[in-house]
């Protein structure tokens, strides 16, 4: 067939056509010939090799051989009937699952990294997920897809920076991602940062074999955080936060999260804490800069989760009996170039309040 359409085989197509030709006749009999040496192969039949569930061009083979003419003539008569029936034929395309790739802004805490129910109920109105995928299943005529992400922020947590690197598997697409120009990518990419919640940035079409950069990312690389920190009692000796900017590479032991125990195995994981930048606003409040390993409990660093992470940063604060209550957190990098940059970095700037106007706090 190849050779009329004057076509050749390309292996690495991600488009599939399949033929499949069936004749309700000549199954009918195969079925009559199949069972009737069904008992003859479960004879014969071991743990090592069972009997066949389903015909197959070899089973009906061995199922012809093991039968007597006689039984045969029987079964479907001898000399066979004229088919009174057309064969059936069938063609079906499908599309292997192909990639977009792109690093999304979360500039919301009110919605979730994917659809979120407790008990039946949605929380939020919608998800990073759907902001970016309902377009995109639209335009490429996908059945559905799969999203994931490099690691992933809490519902009340904003991720800003250049993005989180995220990749949407496509299911049995119509139009493949591969066909479509960075011109058109910067298309869908506009449309979609139409949304006030979820902006994106480097929108493009990405191999498979690419894609394991970001599983690896999700464990192995480092995260930037800003958080902003209450303190109680007061702080009199703002010098005092030199101590904590000049410590480096903290190795802490975080119990899991009082808060994640519910859906979390009870684990006591080393995490490294690589840098602290605290940033004085007034005597009760403060900004705290941290680059971490991927996968720590940041939010549990700063407020100790009732002594299940040592160090933490009230512990840290020593010359004191300090307690330190997190307010707000936000990430602020993802140490992990990937997908390639596609966007000028000069455009990757959407305007959001600082923390301390989220909450009207001011400096002293």
């Amino acid at each position: 067939m190849l050779v009329q359409m004057g076509k050749a085989r390309n292996e690495k197509c991600d488009l599939a056509m399949t033929f499949s030709f069936s004749h309700p006749l000549a199954q009918r009999e195969c079925d009559l010939v199949f069972l009737a040496n069904d008992a003859a192969l479960q004879k014969k039949a071991t743990k090592r090799h069972p009997a066949p569930q389903s015909q197959s061009s070899v089973t009906v083979s061995s199922s012809l051989s093991a039968i007597s003419e006689a039984k045969l003539g029987e079964i479907v008569g001898l000399p066979p009937r004229p088919p009174e029936d057309m064969p059936q034929f069938a063609v079906v395309l499908r599309r292997e699952t192909t990639y977009v790739s792109g690093r999304y802004m979360k500039l919301s805490r009110t919605i979730s990294q994917s659809p979120w129910f407790i008990n039946g109920q949605r929380l939020g109105s919608t998800s990073v997920d759907e902001c970016i995928t309902t377009d995109l299943l639209s335009v490429f005529g996908a059945k559905s897809h799969k999203f994931s992400s490099s690691g992933r922020e809490d519902m009340n947590v904003r991720m800003l920076g250049r993005g989180r690197p995220f990749l949407v598997q496509l299911i049995d697409a119509k139009i493949s991602p591969s066909t479509f120009t960075q011109e058109q990518y910067k298309l869908i990419q506009n449309k979609l940062n139409q949304n006030e919640h979820v902006k994106v940035v480097d929108l493009q079409f990405v191999d498979r074999e690419s894609t394991k950069v970001i599983l690896e990312g999700e464990t192995s690389k480092k995260k930037h955080y800003r958080c902003l920190v209450k303190l109680s009692p007061s702080l009199q000796d703002p010098s005092q936060l030199e101590k904590l900017n000049s410590l480096e590479a903290i190795v802490i032991k975080q119990k899991t999260p009082i808060r994640v125990l519910h859906r979390r195995t009870l684990l006591t994981r080393e995490r490294t804490i690589h840098s602290i930048k605290c940033h004085y606003i007034n005597k009760d409040y403060i900004y705290v800069d941290l680059v971490t390993q991927a996968g720590t409990y940041v939010k549990e660093f700063v407020h100790s989760d009732l002594g299940r992470t040592v160090p933490s940063l009230s512990s840290l604060m020593s010359w004191g009996d300090y307690e330190c209550d997190i307010l707000l957190l936000d990430v602020t990098e993802i140490d992990l170039d990937y997908p390639p940059q596609k966007t000028p970095l000069d455009e990757v700037k959407f305007e959001v309040p600082s923390m301390g106007q989220e909450l009207n706090i001011t400096s002293l």
